[in-house]
């Protein structure tokens, strides 16, 4: 029987800038194959084909002000933010393995989440369009997903591999 594998601790990294103690959730960017359902001649029933994937975006939320976060809103052409989100995963046979999500994109979002109350923290919440998003697990590779460089590799295999060579990318 497999082990349980539990998220105990993460740590979001904005620039190279550590956020410990002010992250209070991240959300990974959903990794969904867009598809159109096809039903051809002499088909009993119709299957789906994939046509590329669904768009890639992650949201957190840091508690408080901070004016290096506000900073990276905006589609700068040619600078996009670098995202690093680290984590611990304890497993209940107590071994313990990092879990790190690597993100680059633009920050299509910012704003404060909720009303301004005196004396109390206020949530920043920022919104990210995401064109590399690469996910490792105990050092293994789990996705690495290259938008603008074509590459779609899932558990260290580029599905999109051939397709780049048709192309003479």
């Amino acid at each position: 029987m497999a082990a349980i594998n539990v998220l105990r601790s993460v740590n979001l990294f904005i620039e190279g800038g550590g956020y410990a103690g002010m992250l209070e959730e991240i959300t990974l960017p959903e990794v969904n194959v867009k598809t159109e359902e096809f039903r051809g001649g002499g088909m009993d029933a119709p299957t789906e084909l994939d046509v590329g994937m669904e768009k890639l975006e992650t949201e957190f939320t840091l508690k408080g002000y901070d004016a290096t976060a506000l900073k990276t809103w905006g589609f700068a052409p040619g600078k996009p933010v670098n995202l690093i989100v680290k984590g611990s995963v304890l497993s209940e046979n107590g071994e313990s393995a990092p879990v790190e999500a690597t993100l680059q994109g633009n920050m299509k979002g910012s704003g404060f989440g909720g009303a301004w109350k005196p004396g109390e923290a206020t949530p920043l919440k920022m919104k990210m369009a995401v064109n590399y998003y690469k996910l490792t697990l105990g050092g293994e590779d789990i996705y690495e997903i290259d938008v603008p460089g074509m590459k779609r590799a899932i558990g260290g295999v580029d599905h999109l591999e051939a397709m780049r060579g048709h192309l003479g990318l």
